[in-house]
């Protein structure tokens, strides 16, 4: 049992908890690996653990394999190379968290330890994956493949999947057939592997759904299903991954607010992020103490292809 390092007044010291080790931030990121949907759809298949900004990790594409071909008794059979490509992935964006307590907040952690880190892990971990899923979602919209979005989408040019001005009403009645069409985008691409492939959707949707008749209680988001990863929901629908965020890019267009829906393939676009130190500052001008963290992180798109992107408003309220 540890002994509370005191000041001077009598109170326990801030290195009296675990915040005082230089390696504590990686109980946050350890939350973050368990619960954040972003590890499920993106790549992160890194080859190195990131500690530093600027600096440059690898991710292993998957090998590209040729066509079939016609065989032909007797023919000279061509050969097509299978080769392994890395990508380099520039870890260049930073951002800090700096933690203030006062005398009476170190006092009362020494005392309540368990339910006080209970409470700052948690909200640690929302104020990181906030910050990162708004930094991801904006990243991937902006670099979808332009035939995977807007009103003429597909590779006929026949799929609407809204646009600023037009988009796409989701109703009871119209959400399977607007997220079909998603799903008729991206298996025009090669893009639709069943157990890879997500979908992220706005909270809202269960103001559409709960009334329209694919509704389930039992595994509606936040209704009872599995939700060991955040937002995750544990049942599908048009054979979608479903994660259920309110971190998605939002227009306020004529209608209203309009969402950016996300469809795609895990392995589109490559991410990583991580916590990579701390360090503890004894306030000056007044009796507190200071614990900074400083994250990193980077992103990069692989396949703008295996991405679709639905503008949708939704219209609880309609048939």
């Amino acid at each position: 049992m540890s002994v509370l390092m005191q000041d001077t007044g009598g109170y326990a010291g801030f290195g009296a908890l675990p915040f005082s080790h230089p390696k504590y931030h990686d109980k946050i990121m350890s939350k973050v690996y368990e619960r954040d949907f972003l590890r499920e759809i993106t790549n992160s298949d890194i080859t190195e653990r990131i500690t530093d900004c600027s600096q440059t990790v690898q991710i292993i594409k998957a090998p590209e394999v040729a066509p079939w071909r016609p065989y032909q008794i007797n023919q000279q059979m061509v050969n097509s190379s299978v080769s392994t490509t890395a990508i380099s992935l520039s870890i260049c964006y930073a951002a800090y968290q700096s933690l203030k307590f006062d005398q009476l907040t170190i006092h009362y952690a020494c005392e309540n330890w368990a339910q006080f880190e209970e409470k700052i892990l948690e909200g640690c971990y929302e104020a990181f994956v906030a910050e990162q899923r708004e930094w991801v979602f904006t990243a991937m919209v902006a670099e979808v493949d332009p035939n995977n979005r807007g009103n003429n989408a597909g590779i006929h040019g026949n799929i609407p999947l809204g646009d600023v001005g037009s988009p796409r009403v989701i109703t009871r009645s119209t959400l399977l057939q607007e997220m079909q069409n998603l799903r008729l985008v991206l298996d025009e691409r090669l893009a639709f592997v069943r157990n890879d492939t997500f979908i992220l959707v706005p909270p809202i949707i269960n103001n559409v759904i709960i009334e329209s008749n694919v509704a389930n209680h039992a595994w509606i988001g936040g209704s009872g299903g599995s939700m060991a990863i955040d937002g995750a929901w544990s049942g599908k629908l048009v054979g979608f991954n479903i994660y259920e965020t309110g971190h998605l890019l939002v227009s306020m267009d004529t209608m209203g607010p309009c969402y950016y829906v996300l469809a795609g393939h895990s392995s589109a676009f490559a991410y990583a992020s991580e916590i990579v130190r701390s360090r503890v500052v004894e306030g000056i001008d007044s009796w507190s103490t200071i614990y900074q963290m400083l994250a990193v992180w980077g992103g990069a798109m692989l396949y703008p292809e295996y991405l679709a992107l639905g503008y949708w408003y939704f219209d609880p309220t309609a048939p």
